[in-house]
């Protein structure tokens, strides 16, 4: 006989497992498609197929979990920064600003509609479309994450229409957040962070001792790469060319006048050193007036 589940308590269970998978774990099934899950009862599941997993380390976990609180309370401000924190940019022309407006102006639709209406999938990837825009490298573990919750939030609306992702994803983050905010929890990540700090001090003297014998031994280099020197240098040097034809000209004017009063041989009536120095800045002055359209 066809067993018969409740489908509302085997997506909560789905969501749960996905979740706590991302923020106690750190590794995730990122292909959670109806064919890589088993259902053994109405709260119980059985993952298949790990071909496609994605890991997040800790610093990350709590990167992302900031990112989806965020996302719940609808703080697109947030959600920005939580993309820039999780992001990657070697552009000198990213604009943090303008990144966080295309956001605003992006988001906004998703949170002018209801909370039953809201899709975290559609909005997941709309920001991840916005950061890729404005040259964002988003590390690839966080677009598998976008992979497994667009294909969640599909099979949860595929076995009830009235899914919504959201809903079911807030319980266990708030659960999850609780226990980050919880005096063991906090007394946990303290000792970790002492641990490395112990061991940064522990090593910090080597460490140091190493890097002077190696700069007294002339061992140490400095590798300078530069990014377009070239077309800076050709920028100088057209400026620097521009102001001595510039000073030219003016000395050939000053000059050129101060020429007119000699009384020797004239050319149309100006005295022939006045005329030709006249003439030489009129045609230096052309050039530089040349190059300086062309910029």
């Amino acid at each position: 006989a066809k067993a018969h589940y409740n489908k509302k308590q085997v997506l909560q269970v789905l969501v749960d497992s996905i979740f706590r998978q991302l923020f106690t774990y750190g590794i995730f099934h990122a292909d959670p498609h109806p064919g890589n899950i088993l259902v053994l009862g109405s709260s119980k599941i059985a993952f298949l197929d790990f071909g496609i997993m994605g890991h997040l380390t800790e610093s990350m976990r709590e990167k992302m979990t900031m990112l989806f609180i965020s996302f719940l309370e609808g703080d697109i401000n947030g959600v920005a920064d939580g993309i820039i924190d999780l992001g990657m940019t070697d552009s000198k022309d990213f604009n943090k600003e303008l990144f966080k407006q295309d956001v605003m102006d992006r988001l906004s639709r998703y949170y002018d509609i209801s909370l039953s209406d809201f899709k975290l999938g559609d909005a997941f990837t709309t920001v991840v479309n916005v950061a890729r825009e404005n040259g964002l490298s988003l590390p690839s573990n966080l677009v598998l994450l976008l992979k497994a919750l667009v294909t969640l939030e599909g099979l949860g609306e595929m076995l009830y229409p009235r899914f919504n992702l959201v809903q079911y994803a807030k319980p266990v983050i708030k659960e999850f957040i609780r226990k980050e905010m919880s005096i063991d929890s906090m007394k946990s990540n303290l000792i970790k962070k002492a641990k490395r700090i112990r061991h940064l001090v522990s090593v910090l003297p080597e460490q140091t001792l190493n890097f002077l014998n190696k700069l007294n031994r002339g061992e140490f280099k400095v590798e300078f790469e530069h990014k377009d020197l070239e077309s800076l240098i050709y920028q100088m040097e057209r400026t620097s060319n521009k102001i001595v034809l510039g000073v030219l000209v003016s000395a050939l004017i000053i000059g050129s006048g101060l020429a007119l009063d000699l009384k020797v041989r004239t050319i149309y009536g100006i005295p022939y050193p006045s005329f030709i120095g006249f003439f030489c800045a009129a045609v230096f002055g052309l050039s530089l007036f040349r190059q300086m359209l062309r910029r």
